[in-house]
């Protein structure tokens, strides 16, 4: 999806991971749907949660009006690693309720959201493609949406497909989509995830030494960093979207890692280099590592890139 505009700022946030404590919003999705009831924007909510003007959700609401466009990177809602067990169910109302007081908040702005490995969760999608109908306001997309010359995604693509499902079940769905699993490239697997891999799948340690060393110098493929993630990404946005997609493309700004950077660039061939921007999320409360970014484009071009900082240092626990 292009849009066009002579100019425009988006507003890009990521990793909000509502719904479990390490997203830096100190609120079980329990406390999160009592206090939603009152509420019928999220300027509403931070108030009456008594939220800190550096929490995820006030940076959002502060900023939103000082944007043409909110542009969501996935994992903005938790599904899969909660500090107190809840049901797929009651998550999902946490996500409508806070895609409720977003879309309120917006008055009619663009809101655009692509989805993340923390929130593939099939009936969650399917309530989100039903909002999409009745918000035209509302974009959303599990893949990517690109912009003039920027494109914006989660991370890497189909992010996790063996962890999400098994890695026999994850061969199995890729064959049945016509695909043959050993032709693609498997994403980043995170250190906290090595020592299980290893001990469960080393089938699949494998498999990631054989895809990822041709493409990453390390030669240990689970040591991740910014520079390995650039061309990782690229290499998987060349394969799996195609490169009519890539095509002009000169900023990605994606999330997933929870690591801040801005301009990291990487050669995606001989003739075209692509800078990429992560804003980070607060994990375990630490705010150094929140940086939203406020992104202008003139003319379909990225003109300017602000990150928004916060000062604060203290954790939430």
């Amino acid at each position: 999806m292009t849009d066009h505009k002579s100019k425009q700022r988006i507003l890009h946030v990521t990793d909000y991971h509502i719904g479990a404590r390490y997203g830096g919003i100190p609120l079980t999705p329990i406390q999160f749907l009592e206090i939603s009831k009152e509420c019928d924007t999220l300027e509403d909510f931070v108030a009456k949660a008594k939220l800190p003007a550096h929490s995820p959700l006030s940076v959002l609401t502060t900023n939103i009006h000082k944007a043409d466009s909110v542009m969501m990177t996935g994992d903005m809602i938790e599904f899969i690693n909660q500090d107190i067990s809840v049901d797929d169910d009651t998550m999902i109302q946490v996500g409508l309720e806070f895609h409720r007081m977003l879309l309120n908040s917006a008055s009619g702005k663009p809101v655009y959201e692509v989805l993340g490995n923390h929130e593939r969760v099939k009936p969650y999608e399917i309530e989100l493609a039903r909002l999409r109908v009745r918000h035209k306001n509302y974009h959303v997309n599990a893949e990517h949406f690109k912009i003039g010359d920027a494109l914006f995604i989660h991370g890497d693509i189909d992010i996790y497909p063996h962890l999400m499902v098994g890695e026999r079940a994850y061969h199995k769905r890729e064959q049945e989509r016509g695909r043959h699993p050993d032709d693609q490239l498997v994403e980043y697997i995170g250190n906290h995830y090595v020592p299980r891999i290893m001990q469960k799948m080393p089938k699949l340690h494998q498999f990631l030494e054989k895809h990822l060393s041709p493409i990453i110098e390390d030669p240990n493929p689970l040591l991740y960093t910014a520079p390995n993630q650039a061309k990782i990404i690229l290499h998987n946005l060349d394969v799996r979207l195609g490169r009519e997609v890539i095509e002009g493309i000169n900023h990605i700004f994606l999330g997933h890692t929870h690591i801040p950077y801005q301009q990291l660039v990487a050669r995606l061939n001989s003739d075209h280099t692509i800078a990429l921007h992560n804003s980070g999320a607060v994990i375990k409360g630490n705010f150094e590592e929140f940086e939203p970014l406020m992104i202008t484009l003139n003319h379909d071009t990225v003109e300017s890139i602000k990150p928004i900082k916060s000062n604060h240092t203290q954790r939430f626990r």
